[in-house]
Order: C-alpha cells, then structure tokens, then sequence
C-alpha cells in the first residue's frame, strides 16, 4: 500500500536536513553577510569517542554569531530534535540576562522558510 504524504517539498526536505547540515548553511551565509561566527566541532578523542572538550557548562548554544550591531546565541537542532535541560537552562539565562542579545533555536523548516536569511540581514 502507498503512503500518501501531506509534506510540502520544504517540509520534506526540512525532515531529512541534519543538524550539521544546517549548521554548514548557516555559517556559510552569516559570513556572507559579514558575521563573525564562533562554533565548536566534536572530534574523536583517544579513546575513539566522539566529544566536544569543553571548560564550562554543558548546553552552551551551538552559534554565538555577531556583527557591527547585533550578538546572536543560536542553538540550532533537526526539526524534531530535543533541547537538553542545559541547552534550555542557557537559553532562559540569556534571554533573561540585561545584555542586548538575541537568542534563537532554529531548525531546518526555518532555513527554507527564509525565516534565518531574514534575521540574518536584520530584517526580522
């Protein structure tokens, strides 16, 4: 039997982006559009598992991105992936905090929307 599917082709293709992926395409237009970009990359380590060294936190948001006038935190995740309690426990510190920042998490649907282009050129 033939499953029919109601998805759009953007929300087809949002469903199979990975995190990683969107992370490429984000990085790849925020410096495009003159962004400063900071990210972490996990590596395999010397016992062969996959790791991000850190000092801190966990949870630190995946992106901070900033320009002449704008600092953004972003945590970027698949479009059905979770926030961990410390990603969420950043998030809410952020965007509590006095500092002028924008803190977002965005997921692929938001990539073919337009929605990261948009805030990305400040026209949010």
């Amino acid at each position: 039997m033939t499953r029919v599917t109601s998805l759009s082709k953007e929300q087809l293709l949002a469903s199979e982006m990975s995190e990683a992926d969107l992370q490429d395409c984000v990085i790849a237009m925020a410096k495009s559009l003159g962004w400063r970009v900071h990210a972490e990359r996990a590596a395999i380590n010397q016992r062969g598992k996959w790791s991000t060294p850190i000092q801190g936190d966990e949870g630190y948001p995946d992106l901070t991105l900033t320009n002449e006038t704008r600092l953004l935190f972003v945590e970027l995740k698949s479009e059905n992936g979770k926030l961990t309690p410390g990603q969420e426990e950043w998030i809410r510190l952020l965007r509590s905090s006095h500092v002028k920042s924008f803190v977002y998490v965005w997921r692929p649907s938001q990539w073919f929307s337009g929605e990261i282009e948009r805030i990305l050129r400040g026209k949010e």
